[in-house]
């Protein structure tokens, strides 16, 4: 068994110069390396050790360590989550075992790393090169993508519909749960899920094949089985194409809260009841009170933050001081009230509203300036509007055209209260 020891404070390779045909180059690099032949399985073994700087042994308790590769010609990748075995966490030694689809195609892996996974979140790579000898003599594997958390997911099917006696709705109904969450598992990695589309959308034409010959459902019945699923398979496809449809709000996500929202996502349990909620954006569009940074000028991207991670939402509420005041009439902050509106609810995927602060209606300044008369002040028909408090979106229950509202949650008997919460009633 070869042994592979990565030292994660000093191993280094040189970048790649070559960016658009992507060949590391090793030649200079210390760097481990894994040689095989064409179908080799199981025996192609490695003991991995990871340690400090100081030569120290890292700690692995509670971490899952994940293969990764980019197959040589760079057609197909491999994600494998199920073939490695922790011998001693503490002292930071795993094994991992080989399956044959690692092992395919001949040629140098364009990239292969070990995935070290704790608490959903990458923790580090260990890099290393891996090349695969040719077999001339024998052959049978077709290439393909092999990811194993789909790989489990389709023998679930088949073993369902064993257990189901033939009852094709029970069977595909446990499986359309088990598909919603390998896909909410996948991090909204876009190139994850359009691996999972394609090897869905096979699976399923085959699937449909075998279950027209054995006569186990009608057309018709098969079609509306696979209606939800074919339409969630599209809202995925569509949503890379759409990714860029908000960036003009404001710029756009910054760079700084992408790594946070994937990790938000991923920690999220659709199990229980999740509501986002958000408050004291104070967006404004001046940009000398603020100082340099103009964080409140870009408070208004903190409502692509949020939308983000909506569609795991079960509400979303925005709890007030949502805009800034203004030093002048009230003319820019109907303005900025119709900007929040607008971008809170198309970004948002989730059942929302918005709540009032005592920054939102511009009567804190008029009542620190001393002005007097309504110039100053938003009048309520400008945040129904805005707000949509007068249609009542998501079956909200309202008094009227209300700011306040209580909301209940489909199925899971949890009703959330918006509360119009003034907080300077002199």
């Amino acid at each position: 068994m070869e042994i592979m020891t990565f030292n994660i404070d000093e191993d280094r390779r040189n970048l790649v110069d070559d960016k658009q045909n992507f060949n590391i180059d090793f030649h200079d690099s210390k760097y481990n390396w894994l040689q095989a032949r064409q179908y080799e399985e199981s025996m192609r073994q490695v003991e991995v050790h990871v340690v400090h700087g100081n030569g120290s042994p890292v700690d692995l308790t509670g971490v899952n360590p994940v293969f990764e590769g980019w197959l040589p010609e760079g057609l197909y990748r491999i994600i494998d989550a199920k073939h490695s075995v922790m011998i001693d966490a503490q002292n930071g030694i795993f094994r991992f075992d080989f399956p044959a689809p690692a092992f395919q195609i001949a040629g140098s892996y364009k990239q292969a790393f070990f995935r070290l996974m704790k608490d959903g979140m990458s923790v580090t790579t260990l890099e290393f090169s891996l090349d695969v000898m040719a077999d001339k003599v024998i052959s049978g594997l077709v290439p393909s993508d092999y990811m194993t958390p789909f790989e489990d997911l389709y023998l679930k099917l088949k073993d369902y519909i064993v257990k189901s006696n033939g009852d094709f709705d029970t069977a595909m109904t446990q499986w359309k749960k088990d598909v919603a969450n390998l896909i909410t598992g996948l991090n909204d990695d876009i190139g994850g899920i359009n691996l999972t589309i394609t090897e869905i959308k096979t699976q399923l034409a085959s699937l449909e094949d075998k279950i027209k010959a054995d006569g186990l459902a009608t057309v018709a019945d098969l079609t509306n089985m696979l209606n939800p699923i074919i339409d969630r398979l599209d809202k995925l496809e569509a949503k890379e194409k759409s990714s860029d449809l908000l960036t003009d709000v404001g710029g756009g996500i910054r760079d700084i809260f992408t790594g946070q929202i994937s990790n938000m996502k991923a920690r999220i349990n659709p199990d229980l009841v999740n509501i986002g909620m958000i408050n004291d954006v104070h967006y404004t569009d001046r940009d000398s009170f603020w100082g340099p940074d103009n964080d409140a000028e870009t408070g208004i991207t903190h409502l692509l933050n949020i939308g983000e991670v909506s569609e795991k939402l079960d509400f979303a509420v925005s709890v007030g001081d949502n805009i800034d005041d203004n030093n002048k009439d009230n003319h820019f902050s109907i303005k900025r009230i119709e900007d929040y509106g607008m971008t809170w609810f198309t970004a948002l995927e989730c059942p929302a509203a918005v709540l009032l602060g005592n920054h939102d209606d511009n009567s804190s300044h008029a009542k620190s300036s001393g002005a007097t008369g309504n110039d100053y002040l938003v009048p309520d028909s400008k945040f129904i509007q805005a707000y949509r408090q007068n249609v009542n979106l998501f079956g909200e229950k309202r008094n009227g055209n209300s700011n306040y509202f209580y909301y209940d949650i489909p199925n899971k008997k949890v009703r959330v209260v918006g509360i119009n919460d003034y907080e300077n009633p002199n």
